[in-house]
């Protein structure tokens, strides 16, 4: 294997992550961003939310944890070649 091959499937693996990485943070800030506008609308009107209004940014906010597994298998090459993770 040749230096520029080598370098050439660094760039692709770097390129990878990056997009990895990106998705990851779009995702959690488009999670948070419900419930941190509730709250700082609930702080500066002094308004109390409504239970139904509270309960839909509370279930974005905590479904943050879902998607970063589920990005991170999407787009790892390596995790869906292998379709049976038990082996």
């Amino acid at each position: 294997m040749g230096s520029a091959s080598l370098r050439t499937a660094a760039e692709r693996l770097e390129r990878a992550t990056t997009q990895t990485l990106l998705l990851m943070t779009v995702a959690y800030f488009v999670c948070w961003t419900p419930y941190a506008a509730l709250c700082l609308y609930v702080m500066i009107e002094g308004v109390p939310a409504t239970p139904i209004l509270h309960a839909i940014a509370i279930l974005a906010a905590k479904s943050s944890v879902l998607w970063n597994p589920l990005l991170y298998i999407a787009n790892n090459d390596d995790v869906r070649e292998k379709k049976n993770f038990a082996h």
